[in-house]
């Protein structure tokens, strides 16, 4: 599988912009592209060129980082591709959305299941158009595609005595923004096992409304709580830690 084409979209304006190389960091994404943020699990997103010819589509309407020749959709999350010296870890296939009926419409509702497939970056790296993709021996867990499944589980992984708030919760789900709204019903009927009470709102307050226990659960794990609150930041669990890298 090879490299057809490379795109950035812009921190600046939001456009796309075609180019005949990438630099990519690791823990972070692309350099330059606005989708670069430490801890998102959304940082390069692949796409398949015959998935671009079976909907008649040009390379870049679905604002991909990566076209390849080869069929993305028969890798798996977990897998690691190398380009050149870089490595991407495989994390979720990307939904559809909306905006691509601004290219034609009802595109988004044909693409399930073929929009491509998000990537983050594990090692350093410069890739090029031509480059060779290669699946490596390398695996990381599988993320669910589901969002629900995907919130859990990452819910299950922060630590005692570690808390996230709700926009970093966001993110590392790789999350729309509408999902603040149902967050705090998923919160509440989540499995009793799951670790809720290390959640925060964006302002670092308690779900008190939600999860009448929450102080009390957070005291136990040794977390300092100011009024309704955790204003102290050596509490918050840190970005670069959602993911593990090479």
């Amino acid at each position: 599988m090879r490299i057809l084409q490379l795109f950035r979209k812009s921190v600046v304006d939001g456009t796309q912009q075609a180019l005949d190389r990438l630099t990519l960091t690791r823990g972070m994404g692309i350099v330059g592209d606005s989708h670069a943020q430490v801890g998102s699990p959304r940082q390069v997103l692949f796409v398949s060129q015959p998935v671009l010819d079976r909907f008649s589509l040009q390379p870049g309407d679905l604002w991909e980082n990566i076209l390849v020749d080869g069929e993305v959709e028969a890798l798996t999350s977990g897998q690691v591709l190398q380009i050149g010296s870089a490595r991407i870890r495989l994390t979720f296939d990307c939904e559809p959305c909306y905006l691509l009926d601004r290219v034609r419409s009802g595109l988004s509702k044909q693409l399930e299941g073929q929009r491509g497939m998000l990537g983050m970056v594990v090692a350093d790296g410069e890739i090029r158009v031509g480059d060779e993709v290669v699946v490596v021996t390398d695996n990381f867990p599988a993320i669910p595609t589901d969002l629900k499944s995907r919130l859990y589980g990452f819910i299950q992984r922060i630590p005692v005595g570690r808390v996230v708030r709700s926009p970093q919760l966001i993110l590392a789900i790789g999350a729309p923004s509408s999902t603040y709204r149902v967050l705090p019903v998923l919160l509440k009927k989540a499995p009793t096992e799951l670790p809720v009470h290390r959640t925060l709102t964006a302002t670092g307050q308690l779900w008190a409304k939600h999860l009448p226990h929450q102080a009390e659960w957070l005291r136990a794990e040794g977390v300092e709580i100011v009024g309704d609150r955790i204003v102290d930041s050596q509490y918050e669990w840190s970005p670069t830690e959602f993911y593990a890298m090479l």
